[in-house]
């Protein structure tokens, strides 16, 4: 889904851009409203956002054009998604653009057949600032790979040191397209939310909404999340895990104990903070003999089950809502049974994610017993568990790779596979040397890759629909 442009009660704060790089070309067939007052606000949060408002007669649908200004003709080519609704007052973030001079021009339709254009307005996009920095394109190939974009985040100058966390956007060509900092870290995490329209962004104590513009639309309460951590440093904090469901309402793993054992808890939470579900992972532990520390948690309440990753198990659990008894566990210590072939199980996984209910995908850092980091899915049935698809595989030692953590893995709607991944620095360890993000096709064929360089630490990506669109003809 596109990101949405819609109205609100927000007002930004800032001056419109003063300068005009050139006159935006109109003709006259365009439908063109000379006399309407348009207004376009920077975003106080980013140098590569605005909002763009104005009024109408008559409600309508309203979106906004973009131009780029390189000293050529101008042509709108670009374009932000439709409002959903009608309305007269119309604002429109704007959130796409990259560092350069545009001309915005809005549009509306009251009929959904004439459109109607008020007159263009300069914005310039500044450079974001010198730490955000644009990754590098090794691969693409623009006619098999997806149209997607890359939202990740980078919290710390160093691994584990906190803050500021950054909320990044990035392109297929590796353009820095959106960002957003937070205060805190480490632990962060980005992910789009409310159908497009916002970011999901969770840093040490404090997990945000934010909308495109940057302003802040929901802020958790102090209990939970609490303060970020690995372990029992302290009860009752959140990690690795903070996602918002589809109801509305919060997936969050949480470590507690009190002054007992720590353990992790798998939660469900509302936008008060109250609990509607939870779950003691210590029945995992006991399961599988082992005291799981979870590298991923979620839940999914329509269709009444959750999962449990553990990287220090090895193992994947999925525990129905209902009864909070076990289905199955997946991995060596399981209780699915190995699958024909020739495959070893993984040894530490992170982010695994349902494609169907009898098949999941993740990513398995493998630090142990493969030596290398693979994306890998299996097919669950009748209590067997069986390896259909990897990459690398060991065959491919062009594209081996090794992540000391993180990563995660999903399929895109064109049948690729999109990863990400930290690169482990010269020690091989936690000195980071940046991160990869890539797209293989079910063959294993690496259609796009894009690394960012730098000791921040990078933990998932997420593959989004671009936020600027082109122009239907």
């Amino acid at each position: 889904m596109k990101l949405c442009a819609y109205l609100g009660a927000l007002i930004l704060v800032g001056a419109c851009s003063d300068s005009s790089p050139a006159e935006p070309s109109q003709p006259e067939d365009l439908g063109l409203q000379e006399d309407v007052e348009v207004a376009v606000t920077p975003s106080v949060h980013n140098t590569l956002s605005c909002v763009v408002e104005w009024r109408t007669d008559e409600p309508a649908v309203s979106w906004v054009e973009v131009a780029r200004v390189e000293g050529g003709p101008i042509e709108f080519t670009l374009a932000t998604s439709k409002s959903p609704n009608k309305a007269a007052s119309h604002r429109v973030i704007v959130a796409g653009l990259w560092t350069g001079d545009f001309q915005l021009r809005p549009a509306w339709t009251m009929d959904g057949q004439t459109v109607t254009r008020g007159p263009a307005q300069p914005f310039t996009a500044a450079p974001p600032p010198s730490h955000i920095t644009p990754a590098e394109v090794i691969t693409l190939d623009p006619s098999t790979a997806s149209e997607t974009w890359v939202l990740t985040q980078g919290g710390g100058a160093e691994p584990w040191v906190p803050g500021p966390t950054t909320a990044v956007i990035l392109d297929r060509e590796g353009r820095v397209r959106w960002y957003a900092e937070h205060p805190t870290g480490p632990g962060s995490l980005a992910t789009l939310i409310n159908g497009g329209s916002a970011v999901l962004l969770a840093a040490g104590s404090v997990v945000k909404e934010l909308d495109f513009a940057g302003e802040t639309l929901w802020t958790s309460p102090a209990e939970p999340p609490g303060e970020y951590t690995w372990w029992a440093a302290r009860d009752g904090s959140w990690h690795h895990d903070f996602r918002k469901l589809a109801n509305g309402n919060y997936s969050v793993l949480r470590v507690e104990g009190g002054d007992g054992p720590a353990r992790d808890i798998l939660v469900e939470m509302n936008p008060d903070g109250e609990r509607v579900w939870e779950y003691d992972t210590a029945a995992i532990s006991e399961a599988v003999g082992t005291t799981c520390f979870g590298s991923a948690g979620m839940l999914d309440p329509d269709w009444g089950k959750a999962w449990y990753a553990s990287r220090n198990a090895g193992i994947v659990a999925q525990v129905d809502m209902a009864t909070k008894g076990i289905d199955w566990i997946l991995g060596a210590k399981g209780t699915l049974a190995h699958g024909e072939g020739d495959w070893a199980w993984f040894t530490d996984p992170h982010a695994p994610v349902m494609l169907a209910k009898d098949r999941i995908l993740l990513v398995d850092s493998s630090t142990a017993d493969i030596g290398r980091t693979r994306v890998v899915e299996y097919v669950i049935a009748n209590g067997v568990a069986t390896q259909v698809w990897e990459f690398p595989p060991a065959s491919n030692t062009a594209d081996a790779w090794y992540t000391p953590g993180g990563g995660n893995a999903e399929r895109l709607a064109n049948g690729n596979t999109a990863f990400s991944g930290i690169e482990a620095g010269a020690n091989g360890g936690l000195d980071y040397s940046g991160a990869r993000f890539m797209e293989v096709t079910p063959e294993g064929d690496v259609v796009a890759f894009t690394r960012v360089s730098g000791s921040r630490l990078f933990y998932r990506a997420q593959r989004i629909p671009p936020l600027l669109t082109p122009i239907e003809e």
